[in-house]
């Protein structure tokens, strides 16, 4: 499970060969979550204020938003 940044609360993985729509993982002591690349959307699990904060901010600079693209492509290319 590659480790695509380390937040305070929480890291944030790619998984590689994981199943669609593209998402991010978000583990922490007290968060265990998938959250949409294209919206940051949570899309299944729990987080903590702090952890949905850290993510939310993280995942708004726009270099943050195409790092998780590419490595959603490069884990998961499909044929």
């Amino acid at each position: 499970m590659p480790k695509v940044a380390e937040l305070q609360a929480a890291s944030i993985y790619i998984y590689a060969d994981d199943h669609n729509p593209p998402h991010f993982n978000v583990r922490g002591p007290d968060s265990d979550a998938n959250f949409y690349i294209h919206n940051c959307e949570l899309y299944v699990g729990e987080v903590t204020r702090k952890a949905l904060r850290e993510v939310r901010d993280w995942w708004s600079v726009p270099e943050n938003q195409r790092l998780l693209e590419e490595k959603w492509k490069t884990y998961n290319e499909r044929d």
